[in-house]
């Protein structure tokens, strides 16, 4: 049903409170209820611009996916080859609070069905297959610059790439005393792919 939007800002608001809420307890934590106390507005507020709770989350998804996106835009700017995949690495690792709480936000929708209702409607061209793409697109830049062997397996090395994001990820978790630890490891293994690549 399209709704006629009298205050997109309240819409924002009501997107945002949702995010905080999942990013720092979970989905089950943003209740309707919650959601409205956590805007500032009411529960008749939250429904007025969403039919359902679903709807909401789908909401949280695409935000944090819009948040992402603007990090590995900002990353990668003026930038090309393996010096933008290393930029776009370091900026996806859980290192900082928002990057943490965009982590928290994926892992808190790991298998949720808001996760797959998103994933529909908004195809395949976001998430992490949206990062594969990218890091894909860098490593053949990084090929055609001779920074890499013409015959590397661009897609397998992005895939490579890709699996050790995901399990920094998940090894950082939300443990502000693990995260320089965490770049250390990750700079170490990023570097171990790269060099496995030229070579």
């Amino acid at each position: 049903m399209t709704r006629q939007l009298k205050d997109p800002a309240a819409r924002q608001r009501i997107v945002d409170a949702a995010w905080r809420l999942v990013s720092s307890n979970g989905v089950s934590a943003a209740t309707m209820r919650a959601i409205a106390l956590e805007a500032g507005v009411s529960t008749g507020a939250v429904t007025h611009y969403f039919d359902d709770k679903a709807e909401v989350m789908t909401a949280v998804i695409r935000a944090n996916t819009k948040r992402i996106a603007r990090r590995v835009n900002e990353a990668r700017h003026g930038k090309r080859g393996l010096a933008a995949v290393e930029a776009v690495a370091e900026t996806l690792l859980p290192l900082d609070d928002e990057m943490q709480e965009c982590w928290m936000v994926l892992i808190s929708f790991w298998g949720h069905p808001a996760a797959a209702r998103f994933l529909k409607e908004e195809g395949s061209s976001l998430g992490f297959e949206a990062i594969r793409q990218v890091i894909t697109t860098l490593l053949e830049q990084a090929a055609d610059q001779g920074e890499l062997p013409s015959d590397v397996d661009v897609k397998h090395e992005a895939e490579r790439i890709v699996a050790l994001l995901c399990g920094i990820g998940l090894i950082a978790g939300g443990f502000e005393e693990s995260r320089e630890s965490s770049r250390r490891r990750a700079r170490r293994m990023l570097d171990e792919l790269i060099a496995d690549m030229r070579a």
